[in-house]
């Protein structure tokens, strides 16, 4: 694992005109989004005039709100380039943008997932901290300059989604992070209502049908299929994101897994209340993530899954 100060090292040392390409992972959250986007104007900040940042079509509905389109492409065509990977552990997870990563003359890795695959020359992670946002705003402090209300807003955005609203995985580090980043005087009432709180009219009614089919067995969990009507427009993120905090947080829930069934591939999630590393489970079925908070994809049957997840969670619950 390379320190903080080898990070800037390395950042410093690439020539002002060699092109940088950014990426987050595949369904990018705003965790992803917004540390991408904010070390793109950043190093646009300290002098690099080639900064591309590689964001699927159809997520680019998620920054909307922000107007933040100036770094942003779905392609590009550069040599000689240096590739950051934000947000995720291994270069799989980037999917449409993988070849991005072969091709890098230099890659580096900034990261706050466990089991990560050390597949990058250069790697900043750090799996206790809240989000991949915190650890870029720590990176910024290594250099000799002041951030401003653009990156303040895009770093606050994703440590209040991937915290869920400042309620899980905190250190006293993430609140005095967030207060330093209310010093740049960012609307972070607007950014709440636009990035966790804000519910549209087709989401609402797929959660009204979530929870009039959440079943119980071992542990409690909801099969979507994208077969139905409720389901067949929303993007998987919307799905999983703005659902499962909801879904953790009802009374008496130790475990939440959450199915999608789309086609021959099933996207999953694992919430736990419980004492029980749920990340280990989302490994063998193809994923990772947190100790308490992990996904995967799979092509096995949905009975496997639910047979696979039984047999992990029942030992510890």
């Amino acid at each position: 694992m390379s320190s903080y100060e080898e990070i800037k090292t390395v950042i410093e040392k690439i020539p002002n005109n060699q092109p940088i390409i950014i990426a987050g992972h595949e369904n990018a959250d705003m965790d992803s989004i917004g540390a991408s986007l904010s070390i793109a104007y950043f190093l646009e900040k300290i002098g690099k005039k080639d900064v591309t940042v590689l964001l699927a079509e159809k997520d680019m509905y998620k920054i909307r709100w922000f107007n933040q389109n100036k770094f942003l492409a779905q392609y590009t065509q550069k040599s000689n380039y240096v590739f950051i990977m934000v947000d995720l552990n291994r270069k799989e997870r980037l999917n449409e943008f993988e070849s991005y990563f072969d091709n890098a003359s230099l890659t580096i890795n900034i990261d706050h997932h466990e089991a990560n695959k050390r597949e990058c020359k250069y790697i900043l992670e750090d799996s206790v901290i809240s989000s991949t946002c915190e650890i870029i705003f720590n990176l910024f402090s290594y250099f000799n300059y002041k951030l401003d209300k653009n990156i303040a807003s895009l770093l606050y955005a994703g440590i209040l989604t991937d915290t869920s609203g400042f309620s899980h995985r905190l250190t006293h580090e993430t609140l005095y992070i967030a207060s330093k980043l209310l010093e740049y005087e960012i609307d972070y009432q607007y950014i709440t209502k636009k990035t966790f709180l804000e519910r549209t009219m087709p989401e609402i009614k797929a959660l009204s049908e979530i929870l009039d089919n959440i079943h119980y067995d071992v542990f409690h969990y909801v099969i979507m299929n994208r077969n139905n009507p409720v389901f067949k427009d929303l993007e998987y993120s919307l799905l999983f994101k703005k659902m499962v905090p909801i879904l953790k947080n009802i009374e008496g829930v130790k475990v939440m897994g959450i199915f999608l069934v789309d086609n021959d591939k099933i996207f999953g999630e694992f919430k736990a209340n419980a004492d029980i590393d749920i990340s280990k489970l989302a490994i063998q079925l193809g994923g990772g993530g947190h100790k308490k908070s992990a996904g995967f994809t799979s092509t096995l049957p949905l009975e496997k899954v639910l047979e696979i997840s039984k047999d992990y969670i029942k030992k510890y619950i």
